[in-house]
């Protein structure tokens, strides 16, 4: 099936588990350059580094974020 996604962009927050972890592979997989949040640096870091070996053509990117 052709979802027509890659060249689009997404924004997958609370991603570093669960399922916005799987979320955020699963668009990145489809062509998607997926930009990740969360709360915990080092999570957020294990996270991309789980996504990106199986999305090798899409640009992912972690961002900090916190209500406080």
């Amino acid at each position: 099936m052709d979802r027509q996604l890659p060249g689009t962009t997404a924004r997958v927050t609370e991603a570093t588990a669960g399922i916005g972890l799987a979320s955020a592979s699963r668009l990145a997989r489809e062509g998607v350059a997926v930009t990740i949040t969360g709360r915990d640096l080092e999570k957020l870091q294990i996270a991309v580094s789980k996504i990106t070996p199986a999305a090798p053509q899409s640009q992912v990117s972690a961002v900090v974020a916190d209500r406080a």
